[in-house]
């Protein structure tokens, strides 16, 4: 319906007569299939977030028809919003007159599409008390794919997560079979591997088998780190007390 309207409206506000005519067809047709395109990655959006992601990513529906807004991890809006913007986007085009004089066509006042039309992908977190931080992502027209893509900006974040941790306790991250983890010593042959779960966002603890009061609070630093990174120092010495008491 909505591409319908828009080929409606803009037919209709076409002026009789145009220096470029085969031109503007072209680029009108140019955004028709971007339209369909984008309306392909909405649905696919629509389905992994009943099925696959479901409760991991949420489509906003109040965006314009021209933009895919789809929240991912268990962010709250309210503080934190990490997003994947994928919309149409447009740039005034230039066109070369017989007098070699360069004049920039309005595109508004004829078919409204210039030449320049392309699907921009954008990675933005979104927080209450600062200025938004956007991320462009360089995409492919093979990798326009939903799940590719949330897979790629949630990799984005977890990769910037754990340089905050990193930053924090002063110890650089390792790969560990593709997977970037942070390794931690809190005591003697005790080391706590922190990674984040793409599909979700957290921060989890690897492979902790330990029971009692250390268990305890090893789940309890997973929970605090997790609602403020910041507090990742405090909760590893509450953690080498914990260590100090079970031994």
């Amino acid at each position: 319906d909505h591409i319908q309207t828009t080929a409606q409206s803009k037919l209709q506000s076409t002026p009789p007569t145009h220096h470029y005519p085969l031109l503007c067809l072209y680029n009108y047709l140019h955004e028709t299939i971007l339209s369909y395109r984008l309306e392909i990655l909405r649905a696919q959006a629509h389905l992994l977030s009943t099925t696959r992601y479901n409760g991991a990513m949420h489509v906003d529906n109040t965006t314009p028809p021209s933009t895919l807004s789809i929240r991912f991890w268990y962010s709250d809006p309210k503080s934190r919003d990490f997003r994947l913007e994928i919309a149409i986007k447009f740039r005034p085009q230039t066109i070369k007159e017989e007098n070699d004089s360069a004049r920039a066509v309005a595109w508004a006042m004829t078919l409204g599409v210039p030449e320049t039309a392309w699907i921009d992908v954008q990675f933005v977190e979104r927080k209450a008390d600062s200025e938004d931080t956007i991320l462009p992502m360089e995409v492919f027209d093979e990798q326009l794919d939903i799940e590719r893509l949330y897979v790629r900006a949630a990799e984005m974040m977890a990769t910037k997560t754990l340089a905050t941790l990193e930053a924090l306790v002063g110890i650089s991250r390792h790969s560990d079979a593709g997977l970037e983890v942070l390794g931690v010593e809190y005591g003697i042959d005790r080391v706590l591997q922190l990674a984040v779960d793409v599909r979700t966002g957290r921060i989890v603890v690897l492979d902790s088998e330990v029971g009692g009061r250390e268990g305890k609070a090893v789940r309890e630093l997973e929970e605090k780190v997790n609602d403020d990174v910041g507090s990742l120092i405090d909760s590893l010495k509450s953690l080498k007390f914990a260590v100090r008491i079970a031994c």
